[in-house]
């Protein structure tokens, strides 16, 4: 108290971590002023004077507007994040997934872009739907192409270099992967589900196929495609740092003699025209 008799005004830090307590608790709003998590980040907080009224409206009136708000917005940041999945459930059904993910897993950075990482795991563990498991594959697949939109850009290898290493020095090689590469294993097909949603056909029943997708991005656009067992498995090793030779001995246990050759060049001829690899390193 100063010595006029009027309290100071509490730091912002303080105020900020307090209305955002307030915001996204999914408790209403009486009960979200007095939870831990509000009179923690501010003890003795008192609304009225956190918050003016305005000519129509009370501070408590003012600040239910931001807490009702909030689970729009959040509904409305999954939706750009996951567009095929929404366009499957459906605008009602995904809206409320999307608040019960939210109750679960709050917001708790001052950006939304992160806010659907945990999107496909709380999908597969904690979605009672009995399609959980294909909208978790769904939701995995369209959080990788986020993930490589937002990565970091980075060096590319390209032919040039690739011609200049000695022939002697291949089998110690290692690849390094761009950044912005991902390698999925899912348990349902998803192409007939993406090919629907950008073509506005009717959603297609779930399908149970092993499915293994490539993701990645060159220059400023997302590309994807679906991958046979063995290049992805060879493609996977490379991307985990096994030297050069010890993955094309294993690709080569998995492929008929009459395509070992053809195959191998093929893939590793169209993982450098993608840009999927940022250099290489001979130990």
């Amino acid at each position: 108290m100063s010595r006029d008799g009027v309290r100071p005004a509490p730091p912002l830090a303080a105020i900020q971590r307090w209305m955002q307590a307030v915001v996204v608790s999914p408790r209403p709003l009486d009960e979200a002023l007095s939870a831990p998590e509000a009179t923690g980040a501010l003890p003795g907080a008192d609304v009225e004077q956190l918050v003016r009224p305005s000519a129509t409206l009370t501070p408590a009136e003012r600040l239910a507007i931001y807490k009702d708000m909030y689970p729009l917005r959040m509904v409305e940041a999954l939706e750009q994040d996951y567009p095929v999945l929404a366009w499957h459930v459906g605008e009602e059904t995904f809206e409320q997934l999307a608040l019960d993910y939210v109750a679960a897993h709050p917001s708790t950075s001052w950006t939304l872009d992160r806010l659907g990482d945990r999107f496909p795991r709380w999908l597969a563990e904690d979605c009672p739907r009995e399609d959980a498991a294909f909208l978790a594959d769904l939701a995995r697949f369209e959080l990788a192409q986020t993930e490589v939109f937002d990565e970091r850009p980075s060096d590319v290898l390209d032919g040039e270099t690739v011609a200049r290493i000695p022939s002697e020095a291949w089998a110690r090689a290692r690849l390094q992967p761009v950044p912005a590469l991902r390698l999925l294993e899912l348990r349902h097909a998803v192409r007939p589900h993406w090919d629907a949603w950008q073509h506005d056909r009717q959603p297609a029943a779930p399908r149970r196929r092993a499915t293994r997708v490539v993701v990645w991005r060159q220059e400023l656009s997302v590309h994807w495609r679906e991958q046979r067992r063995v290049e992805h498995e060879l493609l996977a090793d490379l991307v985990g740092g096994a030297p050069l030779a010890e993955a094309l001995a294993r690709a080569a246990e998995r492929l008929r003699d009459n395509e070992r050759d053809d195959r191998l060049f093929t893939w590793f001829r169209r993982w450098v025209a993608d840009g999927l690899f940022a250099t290489v390193v001979v130990d």
